[in-house]
């Protein structure tokens, strides 16, 4: 397996579903630069580094107003830069910069899961978002609610939506992978298992959802008694797996993740066991290869 995070993906079997793959990614993917910085950051790199750094899942939050998408963090706005009178972080700005490494990087493909953070611009939010943006680059998206396989979506940004939808003008066909029913989990419990839930699609189930996302637990509990044990018992190869290792405990995302991705970087993995997508806060290039090198090579791989 390659060392490098721009092309990690060139050496996977194009037949293998992405279910089956060990992706890096990020969590509020958009905030590095955000005011109330220290309870609100969530990433040092930009999305364009944590692409070439080997992330290939992104955690899109937008709000919608009359000017367009701003990437967003609560009733934050992310900013272009770390000034605080910078512009605020625009929809085609992220988009430009994944267009761009994927024209460089054909052989890659970004998990794009995209939430609603104004929460309630009900269907106009993916009106704008389809006629606006998807509709303008299709060749740019794979917006089915199928698991694909990776040769399906190279070169593509896989949408995963947590909106609704307007169900008479959006199909399986052309509004993503379907996570609505994406629970808010807050504390949680500390047994991973209680976290699946079904993929829906128009004729009542298309697959499984296997979901960690308990973001107001201490670290060192949330990784010993939730995402550790996610982690060990790995995954069963036609489930999403989703292990966010993020944690808002007491409003300190800096420091919560120093802690947590400490854990995670001690922890022994077996290769070639399939373990899904792991999610980080501050991502970074170490952590990103701690997951894509568990991933078998294409000469390796089985079908």
């Amino acid at each position: 397996m390659s060392h490098s995070g721009k092309n990690w993906m060139s050496e996977i079997n194009p037949r293998l579903k992405i279910t089956r793959i060990n992706i890096p990614g990020s969590h509020n993917s958009a905030a590095k630069y955000i005011p109330l910085s220290f309870f609100a950051r969530c990433q040092s790199l930009t999305i364009l580094e944590q692409l070439e750094a080997g992330i290939r899942y992104l955690d899109i939050r937008l709000r919608l107003n009359q000017e367009g998408f701003n990437l967003a963090h609560g009733f934050l706005n992310c900013k272009n830069k770390k000034s605080p009178f910078s512009g605020e972080l625009q929809i085609e700005s992220v988009l430009g910069q994944c267009y761009a490494f994927l024209e460089r990087n054909p052989t890659e493909t970004v998990m794009f899961c995209i939430k609603d953070e104004g929460g309630n611009t009900g269907n106009e939010f993916y009106n704008r978002l389809y006629n606006e943006y998807i509709s303008q680059n299709p060749e740019k998206w794979y917006i089915k609610n199928t698991i694909p396989t990776l040769g399906e979506v190279r070169g593509r940004l896989i949408l995963l939506r947590r909106f609704v939808v307007d169900e008479n003008k959006y199909s399986d066909m052309n509004c993503g992978l379907n996570l609505i029913l994406w629970p808010e989990q807050g504390h949680g419990q500390d047994k991973p298992e209680c976290f699946d839930m079904p993929l829906l699609s128009e004729n009542g189930f298309a697959g499984s959802v296997r979901l960690q996302d308990c973001f107001t637990i201490p670290p060192k509990r949330k990784w010993e008694k939730i995402a550790k044990p996610f982690i060990d018992n790995g995954i069963d190869d036609s489930s999403l797996n989703l292990n966010l290792l993020s944690t808002a405990y007491l409003s300190m995302p800096k420091i919560n993740s120093m802690l947590i991705n400490g854990y995670f970087k001690k922890y022994q993995f077996e290769k070639s066991k399939k373990y899904g997508a792991i999610i980080f806060d501050f991502a970074s290039n170490e952590l990103a290869e701690a997951v894509y090198l568990t991933n078998e090579s294409m000469d390796e791989t089985k079908i």
